[in-house]
């Protein structure tokens, strides 16, 4: 079985041969990885990062996906207000997609 910083640079090493497109989702599972390390500040970039990308792609389901993860990083850290703006972010795609 891998552990989860085998896994961290599995996907970091698929980013190098990646398309842009794809790239959205692997800072989403980067981020993932991340939160589950408790590394939230740095899932949260991984996050924004994802967001920036399925944005310019108009990938609805993804933003969905990417906001929500956010909120609950957010949500870990405290920042409830910026939990919030983004589970509502998360809601208007869900209803878009």
């Amino acid at each position: 079985m891998k552990t989860i910083n085998e896994i961290l640079n599995y996907h970091k090493e698929i980013l190098k041969t990646a398309t842009e497109q794809e790239k959205g989702a692997l800072y989403n599972s980067i981020g993932q990885i991340y939160y589950y390390k408790g590394k939230i500040k740095t899932a949260i970039k991984s996050f924004n990062l994802a967001v920036e990308i399925d944005k310019k792609y108009d990938l609805k389901s993804n933003l969905a996906v990417d906001y929500l993860n956010l909120g609950n990083a957010y949500r870990v850290i405290g920042d409830f207000e910026k939990a919030k703006e983004k589970i509502k972010k998360r809601f208007a795609y869900c209803i878009k997609s």
